[in-house]
């Protein structure tokens, strides 16, 4: 039922508020693509991160040995990164991000889901999914695997998004959606043994979790309420977030 209730209100969202959210006000974290938030006559942009009170469990899927010691690479690299954060392997069941190797391709190197957790004016993460292709595709050539220093870039990218960032970061900063060239240098800062460097994420978290960053009136008013009622049914059955 609550993934039932999950995929309908993303339903909703994906058709109603498109619009309304590219006509938004500026955020005041420039090339942050917020998480949106329909209610009441009015569509809300907010922030959506981890909290840091508590270490992130983190659970892998399918993993090698070397892929096992790139994501403790990746971890340690963004405990450093000055964020707050702390990370802790757990099992899949209880992990707010899992990490799956792909044998079969991907569109790109990886790709990252992140479910933001919605609770009255509350936001916050609650999970967030990263898969890694193990070979990929550069420069139009044929699929290889991914070298080592790629690995670690990649994954540092990926983990960027998963911790909050969606949008287009500066140049230079780790949660940038660049080439595969622009992962390779995150990768070869960690070898180096730097951390990682990512003034997004740095400003992102340095706001609290579910920061209203823009607000603007739903068009029609009455377009919020699909998921007004949603929301109700939801209360009603206790389903939480």
């Amino acid at each position: 039922m609550r993934r039932r209730f999950a995929t309908l209100a993303a339903a909703v969202l994906a058709l109603q508020f498109a619009c309304a959210a590219a006509n938004a006000p500026r955020t005041p974290l420039p090339g942050l693509i917020a998480f949106v938030w329909p209610r009441d006559g009015q569509v809300s942009l907010l922030t959506c991160r981890f909290e840091t009170a508590l270490p992130i469990g983190v659970a892998l899927e399918d993993a090698k040995p070397e892929e096992e010691t790139a994501v403790e690479t990746v971890l340690r690299g963004w405990e450093r990164a000055g964020l707050g954060l702390r990370f802790v392997r757990t099992a899949p069941e209880h992990a707010q991000i899992a990490i799956a190797f792909r044998d079969d391709p991907l569109a790109a190197a990886g790709r990252t889901r992140a479910d933001c957790k919605l609770t009255g004016e509350r936001a916050e993460l609650a999970r967030a999914r990263v898969e890694i292709a193990r070979n990929a595709a550069v420069a139009g050539a044929a699929a290889r695997p991914l070298a080592r220093h790629e690995l670690l870039g990649v994954l540092a990218r990926e983990l960027a998004h998963a911790l909050g960032w969606r949008g287009d970061a500066g140049r230079g900063d780790v949660a940038r959606d660049g080439s595969l060239a622009d992962a390779q240098r995150a990768g070869d800062a960690l070898l180096a043994g730097a951390g990682l460097d990512s003034p997004a994420l740095r400003a992102l978290y340095a706001l609290p979790s579910g920061t209203l960053l823009a607000r603007a009136p739903a068009e029609p008013a009455t377009a919020t309420r699909p998921v007004d009622r949603l929301a109700r049914l939801a209360a009603a059955h206790a389903l939480d977030g």
